[in-house]
């Protein structure tokens, strides 16, 4: 669902580091709009700031120093630099280090063997690929192949944000050194891929015929009579029967389907990318969430069926392709054998919506994945118009669920979604429910993050494992990762997660932890060392693992905190002490119709604000009252069944433990 972050995460992860003083530097004017003047420009201006540049962190001052001086045409250095980082940056084992940054090494020998021997650049560049792929086990080239995959690096999207970059330094004569150096990265890398664009996909097909089997578009009937598309990865040589690794997703990008499998392959599995019903090579409809844990759980019957397994698979994936983990585990397919879901999603949990309300991306992400046999970026990608559809429904008012007529495009599989506000049958249908996690009897392996949107998810599988069979082998491994990092690791995202640096013990290859997981229930390797109990946390700060055999045990106390003296900023104190003079602080839980417009909610609002200014919006009744099937949100009002009359019910927030013990609303506080 994001992999379109990936490459800005890694842009900003190599952006940041301590403030300096840096100089400035000049810059043509001429180069914004000419390509051969900044062609001529750029050169100069990475020569400049690699003078001035300095970072006391050596692995981030080699990283930036070797794509400085690859656009300063000092190819020798570019090579010393980026090999002495190789030796500064042990994560991810031997295949990571040799992997790291190859297609700048590739491209710096070919601009010296180029120079040197007087050869156009393809030339150069086929003989320098061939070169540095022919020293790489296929582990170190599994991972060395993804810095030329599409997923990573697209490069009209690398040219864009060159374009906008070169935009914002219109009317501007000089450039200072943070600004120069994102310039001159985001140059390198529209041009290094612009240079082998044309060649490296026949290349790496080369590469990967000398090492893997490939088989592509393999339609798989299910027993429902759909029809489900795989990608079969196996190494040559590799022994006749082999435990699988599948990869499930509703994500047919070409490239990170070969990327997964390959990897999986280059670690001794036959490597699996399965799709949903309905994309890729699949006749069929394509529709999220509905049917991935039936067909999954057919692709597994199949697989184990095949003369080249030996009859275990092991999922993997993050995000959607967690769900789809816990989507098949429902259906209890014998040849699974164990998961890794990472930063997990559970629909009707906390995705679409979270607590009745419904995310407003979610609103286009069926365009991106359903439209088409691919992914449609366009509508996911196209930030105008949402925001358009947005702004007018806000100022025109309107149900939730009719906004889609201010687009023009029905949004049918959101309409539906809709009509679930509550976590009901459809759901349910989905994923495990309840006595079903206490069937799932297989090492499981969870990684989340602090600040992972998907972490709901997660833990709500991770608890109602728990919950339902006690002893289950269930492990998590959680830290500072955010939904990118909590499934690929530091390793890939870099050592900063929204503006907080993580400690160097957090550093992460979750792609070597994937590994090293399926080598454990599979070859008989030991346990991880990492998983020294069920729940395994990154104390931010403290630069230290701490591992308890439950979320619970995590925390040696529990803190209850009440209401205290009220701010004049309408804020209260919190104290552990409870205050006997303090009054009660008033809520209004308001329920509305869903065939009110925003103007009348506002005016409810208003009229029924208390004294505290404390007025909720809220979407969830007491236990005492029946659910509401109305929910309202700080930007809208939706249901699936309208209710006909608005219902007003007031709850005091008390410091009464054994009050606030009954109470279920769920709210967001508006002024």
């Amino acid at each position: 669902m994001l992999r379109a972050v990936a490459v800005c995460l890694v842009v900003l992860s190599l952006l940041s580091g301590p403030a300096f003083a840096a100089p400035d530097y000049s810059f043509p004017a001429t180069a914004i709009d000419n390509r051969a003047e900044l062609d001529r420009a750029m050169p100069k201006l990475a020569g400049q700031v690699l003078a001035d540049y300095a970072d006391a962190d050596r692995v981030r001052y080699l990283g930036n120093a070797a794509r400085l001086q690859i656009v300063a045409g000092q190819y020798a250095q570019a090579l010393a630099s980026i090999e002495e980082l190789r030796r500064l940056s042990p994560l991810g084992g031997p295949p990571q280090q040799r992997a790291t940054m190859a297609q700048y090494e590739i491209y710096a020998a070919s601009k010296q063997l180029q120079a040197r021997e007087r050869v156009d650049f393809d030339s150069a560049f086929r003989r320098s690929f061939q070169a540095a792929f022919g020293s790489m086990d296929d582990r170190a080239a599994a991972i060395a192949m993804r810095g030329f995959g599409g997923d990573q690096f697209d490069l009209a999207s690398q040219q864009q944000a060159l374009d906008a970059a070169l935009s914002a330094q219109k009317d501007k004569p000089r450039i200072d050194q943070a600004a120069a150096l994102a310039l001159v990265r985001l140059y390198m890398i529209a041009t290094v891929y612009g240079d082998f664009k044309a060649q490296a996909a026949d290349l790496l097909a080369a590469d990967d015929a000398r090492r893997y089997l490939i088989q592509r578009d393999v339609a798989v009937r299910t027993p429902e009579g759909a029809t489900v598309c795989a990608l079969i990865v196996r190494q040559r040589g590799a022994p006749a029967r082999l435990p699988t690794l599948l990869n499930f997703t509703i994500y047919a990008n070409a490239s990170t389907m070969l990327n997964e499998a390959r990897r999986s392959a280059s670690n001794g599995y036959a490597g699996v990318t399965g799709l949903s019903r309905g994309k890729g090579c699949s006749p069929d409809t394509p529709v999220p969430y509905e049917h991935d844990g039936v067909d999954a759980a057919a692709l597994i019957d199949w697989i184990a069926a095949q003369y080249w397994s030996d009859g275990r698979v092991g999922m993997f994936g993050g995000s959607y392709e967690g769900f789809t983990q816990w989507a098949t585990a429902k259906h209890r397919p014998k040849a699974l054998k164990a998961m890794m879901p990472s930063v997990t999603g559970a629909p009707g949990i906390d995705v679409p919506m979270e607590g009745g309300i419904f995310y407003g991306f979610q609103h286009y992400w069926p365009f991106y994945v359903a439209n088409n046999k691919t992914l449609d970026n366009a509508p996911y990608e196209d930030n105008a118009r949402w925001r358009k559809m947005f702004r007018q429904w806000y100022v025109e008012g309107g149900a939730y669920r009719e906004r889609d007529k201010l687009d023009g495009t029905t949004n049918v599989l959101y309409r539906r979604w809709l009509d679930h506000p509550d976590y009901d049958a459809y759901w349910q249908s989905m994923i495990p429910y309840r006595q079903e996690y206490g069937a799932i009897d297989i090492p499981v392996l969870t990684t989340t993050g602090y600040f992972d949107g998907a972490q709901i998810g997660a833990l709500h599988h991770l608890r109602e494992h728990y919950r339902y069979r006690p002893k289950a082998e269930h492990y998590l491994v959680v830290g500072p990762y955010d939904h990118f990092s909590g499934q690929r690791g530091t390793v890939v995202a870099g050592n900063s997660v929204r503006g907080y640096t993580v400690d160097p013990v957090a550093h992460i290859d979750i792609g070597q932890l994937r590994y090293q997981w399926f080598d454990y229930v599979f070859k008989g390797a030991p346990k991880p060392a990492l998983l020294k109990d069920r729940v395994n946390y990154e104390v931010m700060g403290a630069n230290v693992w701490k591992h308890a055999p439950s979320l619970a045990a995590m925390g040696p106390r529990r803190l209850r905190l009440h209401f205290g003296a009220a701010r004049e900023d309408g804020t209260w104190v919190l104290s552990e002490k409870q205050s006997k003079g303090v009054a009660p602080i008033v809520q209004t839980l308001i329920w509305l119709s869903a065939a009110m417009s925003i103007g009348s909610a506002r005016a409810a609002m208003r009229s029924t604000r208390s004294s505290t200014r404390s007025a909720a919006w809220c979407w969830s009744a007491n236990r005492s009252r029946r659910r509401s099937n109305t929910a309202v949100c700080s930007v809208g009002i939706w249901n699936s069944r309208p209710t006909s009359a608005t219902s007003i019910c007031t709850w005091t927030c008390t410091n009464s433990p054994r009050r606030a013990s009954t109470s279920s609303w769920r709210g967001i506080s508006r002024d």
